[in-house]
């Protein structure tokens, strides 16, 4: 069994981690016409990917703004 060293993809509130899985670094590309197509170049050959979008951050939301977390 291989272990895998993993890489965490935050999104932030102008960008969605799925920017980064679309754009590069996962297994699939998007291309211009929507569709998808195998990535040669992505990040997990050599590494295990994870993509994170805070709450309220990138495509998150919440069903009323009363939701979000006020302390940490």
């Amino acid at each position: 069994m291989v272990n895998y060293p993993l890489i965490v993809v935050v999104g932030s509130p102008g960008s969605s981690a799925q920017y980064y899985n679309l754009a590069g670094l996962g297994p699939m590309t998007l291309k211009p016409d929507m569709t998808t197509v195998a990535n040669p170049n992505t990040a997990t050959q050599f590494a295990n990917l994870l993509f994170i979008d805070l709450l309220g951050n990138g495509f998150s939301f919440v069903g009323n703004v009363s939701d979000f977390p006020t302390k940490s």
